[in-house]
């Protein structure tokens, strides 16, 4: 693991985690992140030695990415994560958290049998402040996760240990900011900053007059504010169709800015879509806003289409 442990890495890891149809490795050197169906044909091997399988005798061409055996492969498999983590997870934040009477309905919650993920997420809904707790707490744990991974493998690639979590902005977004399910007191501010950030990108005022409103059932919403309410910034999708969500608007208030905020929100959104049963979330990209692409690529986006344009005022 020679590549840096950064914000948007540790939330590349953290979404590939929570997926539980898909197993995902990573590059040691690069950090980049593969799903391992998809990776190439000659890389089967390495793939396999990361994965702890069997290896197949012959009929593999030569590993177009091959690594050296043992130790050193250049794949390594990412955290595990699946129900039991993710159930012992919701019994630490249960022991933790102070208000009694959510505690013992979530730990009923807990004990119920089947479903329980679902009624422990319908129990946080009825309290903002007790689910955002849950976020908080859930985001931190799983980070200190993928940080003692990241160490322990350097370790046996024989490489010292890093400072982990050294990135002041990261602790900002985590103990200061909070990303809910917007409300009433959100729409006003978000608007506001919605037009604001078109104008930016764009000359003139913007309608959104075809889409629903922000709170109808058709949108997706999510705000972020700080701990005493100040709001900070806010994601936007649409339904458009019983599958697919479009993402309208991410944005985040100037003095907000680089602190990773807009990645926080869009990999809550995706989240949120999922939990929703949404199968696929769209994000359209013109102008200006191609320089987020590689932001939108960190996440697991990728492109289903390609608009070209031809500048007639050009030269020759």
């Amino acid at each position: 693991m020679t590549f840096p442990l950064t914000e948007q890495f540790v939330s590349q890891i953290i979404f590939a985690m929570e997926d539980q149809r898909h197993r995902f490795v990573v590059d040691r050197a690069s950090g980049e992140v593969f799903r391992d169906d998809d990776l190439e044909p000659g890389a089967a091997r390495e793939r396999r030695a990361a994965l702890g399988q069997p290896q197949e005798a012959g009929g593999d061409e030569p590993a177009a990415l091959d690594g050296v055996e043992g130790g050193n492969a250049q794949f390594v498999p990412i955290p595990t994560w699946g129900p039991a983590e993710g159930f012992h997870l919701r019994e630490r934040f249960v022991l933790k958290l102070r208000n009694p009477i959510f505690a013992e309905m979530l730990r009923e919650a807990l004990s119920s049998g089947q479903g329980v993920f679902r009624r422990f997420k319908e129990i946080l809904r009825k309290n903002h402040e007790i689910e955002r707790l849950w976020f908080s707490f859930k985001d931190k744990e799983m980070r200190q996760v993928v940080e003692q991974w990241y160490e322990s493998e350097r370790e046996l690639a024989g490489l010292e240990r890093l400072a982990t979590g050294g990135e002041p902005p990261l602790e900002l977004v985590a103990s200061d900011v909070s990303i809910l399910r917007g409300e009433a007191r959100h729409v006003e501010p978000s608007l506001k900053l919605d037009q604001k950030v078109l104008g930016e990108l764009h000359a003139g005022p913007y309608s959104r007059a075809g889409l629903p409103p922000l709170l109808d059932t058709r949108s997706l919403f999510l705000a972020a504010e700080l701990s005493g309410g100040e709001f900070a910034g806010f994601a936007w999708a649409v339904a458009e169709d019983p599958a697919c969500l479009r993402l309208v608007q991410l944005a985040v208030r100037k003095h907000f800015r680089g602190i990773g905020l807009g990645t926080q929100l869009l990999r809550r959104l995706i989240l949120e879509a999922r939990d929703s049963g949404y199968a696929r979330v769209l994000a359209p990209l013109a102008g200006p806003e191609l320089a987020l692409a590689p932001l939108f690529e960190s996440l697991g986006f990728s492109a289903v289409a390609v608009e070209l344009g031809y500048d007639l005022g050009a030269s020759e």
